[in-house]
């Protein structure tokens, strides 16, 4: 989601854009494929991606952009800054396992979290080249929303099925069973979360909103979540503002 909003932002779209078109994308739904590649087609992510940014290149954007991606052939964070701007939001949001990775050159792109969910290195390392020096280096505001609750099946399970999985879609209250979507959410991301306290301590100011009660595909509740998003925002804005003013020292 990071991409897909910082790209919009970046195309000059107004918040309330942003949060309606997000939602708007977010509600598309996507279809399940023979799995040799992935679990759904992702046609339907591309096509409203193209709709949304249309051939648009990100060397053409007033603002600097990049989205990241894990290059699954080179073993790294890859920063996309170049081509067409639905192409590389498709990459950061392609989990590996749930959506078919998007091509570069050869090189399998997906979703960046398997090494890095929030890249704030790939920020302060862009900061460091010439080009950005000119345009001014700025504060990095690293924003974590994947801070959530471990990944568990109920204690009384002896082993995960699919009627198990069924029974807590179908019935409110059934025995915790995680799914097969859950669980390639988790493996990806599981890589990143060792790389929280780095990006933490790179980061001039890092954001955790508490929305770990939701759950991940909680699209309709959008507005909530945002605007729980910007309280704390405002709270952290506050709090770091009472914290200068007290590290201000009389003049001699």
């Amino acid at each position: 989601m990071g991409a897909l909003i910082a790209a919009q932002y970046a195309c000059g779209h107004s918040l309330d854009q942003i949060l309606a078109q997000t939602r708007r994308f977010a509600a598309g739904g996507e279809r399940l494929t023979l799995p040799l590649v992935s679990l759904v087609a992702g046609r339907r992510v591309e096509r409203d991606l193209r709709r949304l940014f249309g051939e648009r290149l990100i060397e053409q954007l007033w603002l600097p952009f990049f989205a990241a991606a894990c290059n699954l052939s080179e073993g790294n964070t890859s920063t996309l800054d170049q081509g067409p701007i639905w192409r590389a939001v498709l990459a950061s949001n392609s989990p590996a396992g749930l959506f078919p990775p998007v091509l570069q050159g050869g090189a399998l792109l997906v979703d960046g979290a398997i090494l890095d969910n929030v890249p704030v290195q790939a920020m302060r390392m862009r900061l460091g080249t010439p080009l950005e020096r000119r345009r001014g280096n700025g504060s990095i505001i690293a924003v974590d929303v994947d801070v959530r609750e471990n990944l568990r099946a109920d204690q009384g399970l002896q082993r995960l099925n699919n009627w198990q999985v069924l029974k807590r879609w179908l019935r409110p209250g059934a025995p915790a069973a995680p799914g097969i979507a859950d669980i390639l959410y988790s493996a990806g991301h599981i890589g990143s979360l060792g790389q929280r306290q780095r990006a933490r301590a790179q980061a001039d100011h890092y954001l955790e909103p508490p929305v770990a009660k939701y759950p991940l595909m909680a699209y309709s509740q959008g507005s909530e979540i945002a605007e729980l998003g910007y309280r704390h925002a405002m709270e952290h804005i506050e709090q770091w503002d009472r914290t200068q003013l007290l590290n201000l020292k009389p003049r001699d």
